[in-house]
């Protein structure tokens, strides 16, 4: 009978003990499996997006040097004002323009952009403007002709003053 009685007090003792010692050591085994669940989903989601890199890096890989030189030279990656500034002049005085003033100002829109804007003041026939403009939209880099505004046709030779506000875009991303 004594043996009864002191696993009986045995059991009871440990059953006051529970919420003492093994609770909060429960408690600790449940924490640290929402670790290693939060811990495994996050490890998933590292290697898919290691698979998606991957799998982006072999399409990248695909093009040529030339195609990627067309893509930057359409979308550049950083702002060249003097170089803009040097090509737009050229432009128009390959097309027989007579270049004026001409302004720039770097202008940040949306977060992955920055514009560049040039304000032209030109001189010279409707088809040299004409043929300008072509040139602009045949550009490799990407020109948005804002505002344009002509002057009178001189009477003697027939020129006309041009204004003309282009923008260009650089992704910042």
């Amino acid at each position: 009978m004594n043996k009864n009685i002191i696993a009986i007090a045995l059991i009871l003792i440990a059953g006051a003990m529970y919420p003492f010692f093994l609770a909060p050591l429960w408690e600790d085994v449940q924490q640290v499996n929402s670790q290693k669940d939060a811990l495994t989903t996050a490890i998933q989601n590292a290697e898919e997006f290691v698979t998606v890199r991957d799998q982006l890096l072999l399409k990248r890989d695909q093009f040529s040097s030339a195609e990627i030189a067309r893509v930057n030279a359409l979308l550049p990656s950083e702002v060249d004002r003097i170089q803009t500034v040097l090509d737009l002049q050229q432009l128009a005085l390959r097309n027989g323009l007579a270049v004026g003033d001409i302004s720039s100002e770097e202008r940040t829109g949306e977060e992955e952009f920055t514009s560049l804007d040039v304000g032209l003041s030109l001189s010279g026939t409707y088809t040299e403007l004409k043929n300008f403009l072509n040139g602009l939209s045949e550009s490799l880099t990407l020109f948005e002709v804002t505002s344009l505004s002509f002057g009178r046709a001189d009477e003697e030779t027939g020129l006309v003053d041009f204004d003309l506000s282009i923008e260009t875009n650089v992704y910042n991303g």
